[in-house]
């Protein structure tokens, strides 16, 4: 005997632990009135104990949910962050205490991106958990019992749900709750967690119940905030104006407001070879402490918005002039960070910019240092040139390459004007060879012919509308 107890035990205790949250989530929640409304009640002037069926409450209450920290601010409480893209739900657990059927269907949803679904606890599923219960207090007379956390998770897998489409059609039968083992029924409020122009979105169902004659309608509600699976600062990297020889660094902190613990994979873009290019660093990750998650929250919060930084990571972006052999193209740097959590299959893309000051200026490009095209139609073509000039007497410009195949360009020398050689850069993109905005990582790229030679890049930009 003492040998299994020596091995049962230790199983059961981690075992415990592990499911602990999902049993103590729904069984060990803040005690609610069955038989009445609750204070959240979004049913102005309830008189939800006249009701065919008992709910504890019509509002979600993501107290019970023990994976969040959640804010003291009743009004924060009540709403959740949930990710973008996301399916989601809400259990509202019920019963039908009258001594007939009682009726129970879904009248309106406030959105076509949500559904609502009945569950029943089969009644074997429901015995053994009452069973396990008597046995964990004798094993446990004087505190809480590791064996109700594997007893709770038994039973939430064996929920029979069925689906209640909206009309009569989809209209359930709700028998009565046993007096011999008071087994309760569940409403399940589901939805896919699409992008949203509020805040906090207040979705809500209107469910229809009925007893013999007497009918009536309540209104369930869930609020939550639609949220990027990673929030990275800054939004953009901007490096500035790197000198000769030069570096610049920038902070960063990727951090999550669903997740307390992650990992993430960082890559720079777009191009295949831009991943391992050694003019670009990203330092080690260190995972943020509690102190600087909740330093975190109220920097990045607004009037309007409060984040609530769960967990996340800092780290630092450099870039480099030349490095290791290798340097950037003059002009305007164009790349991207892709941040992501693994096997997720979406990132983060924040876009790197900065300048590689040389001796060519470009005339006529905009404040980012790329050529705009302008807006054009498709079945035109469309020709910008500008002008190159530099002070060097000793230097010479060619076209070494144009990224994208659509775009035509040419280079031909100009007489010099104040001391400064010249060159006239044109630009064509002919009828029907690209539809929609020019790609950003498009440019011209050129060879500078002197003493220190390098390559010059000038992006372009633009549309081609219909």
């Amino acid at each position: 005997m003492k040998t299994v107890t020596r091995v049962v035990l230790p199983l059961l205790v981690l075992v415990g632990l592990v499911f602990g949250i999902a049993y103590v989530s729904q069984f060990t929640a803040k005690k609610t009135n069955i038989d009445g409304p609750r204070s959240d009640d979004p049913n102005p002037k309830s008189s939800a104990a006249a009701d065919p069926l008992r709910f504890a409450e019509y509002q979600a209450n993501w107290e019970k949910s023990s994976d969040i920290d959640l804010s003291s601010d009743p009004a924060e409480a009540a709403v959740r962050d949930i990710e973008i893209g996301t399916q989601n739900h809400y259990d509202f657990w019920f019963h039908n205490p009258h001594d007939r059927n009682a009726i129970i269907g879904l009248n309106e949803a406030s959105c076509t991106c949500a559904g609502v679904s009945v569950g029943a606890i089969p009644d074997p599923y429901w015995n053994e958990w009452i069973a396990f219960r008597g046995i964990s207090g004798l094993l446990a007379p004087t505190g809480e019992s590791l064996l109700g956390p594997i007893a709770g998770l038994s039973l939430l897998h064996s929920v029979q749900w069925e689906d209640m489409p909206q009309g009569s059609s989809g209209r359930k039968e709700i028998a009565p709750r046993s007096s011999v083992n008071g087994k309760p029924n569940i409403l399940r409020l589901r939805w896919d967690a699409k992008e949203r122009r509020e805040d906090v979105v207040r979705l809500h169902v209107d469910i229809f119940q009925q007893l013999g004659e007497f009918t009536t309608s309540r209104r369930f509600e869930a609020r939550y905030s639609v949220v990027p699976m990673l929030t990275v600062n800054p939004q953009q990297i901007d490096v500035g104006e790197i000198p000769a020889g030069g570096k610049r660094e920038v902070a960063c902190v990727a951090v999550s407001t669903t997740r307390d613990r992650f990992d993430i994979d960082t890559k720079i873009g777009p191009e295949p070879s831009d991943v391992d290019h050694p003019c670009f660093q990203i330092s080690k990750l260190a995972r943020l402490s509690a102190e600087e998650c909740a330093e975190l929250s109220r920097l990045m919060s607004t009037s309007k918005a409060k984040l609530k930084v769960r967990g996340g990571y800092r780290f630092v972006v450099s870039v480099f002039d030349m490095r290791d052999g290798k340097q950037l193209d003059l002009g305007p740097i164009s790349r991207r960070l892709d941040i992501s959590i693994p096997g997720s299959g979406k990132a983060a893309i924040i876009p790197i910019q900065g300048l590689i000051r040389g001796d060519v200026e470009v005339h006529g490009a905009n404040a980012q240092g790329r050529v705009d095209l302008g807006s054009f139609k498709i079945d035109r073509s469309q020709v910008v040139s500008v002008r190159l000039s530099t002070l060097r007497s000793d230097f010479d410009l060619t076209i070494d390459h144009v990224t994208d195949t659509a775009v035509k360009a040419t280079l031909v020398s100009e007489p010099a004007r104040e001391g400064r050689k010249q060159w006239r850069l044109t630009i064509e993109i002919p009828a029907y060879s690209m539809a929609g905005p020019i790609p950003s990582t498009t440019a011209v790229v050129l060879n500078t012919m002197g003493p220190k030679s390098r390559q010059l890049r000038i992006p372009l930009s633009g549309n081609a509308f219909r």
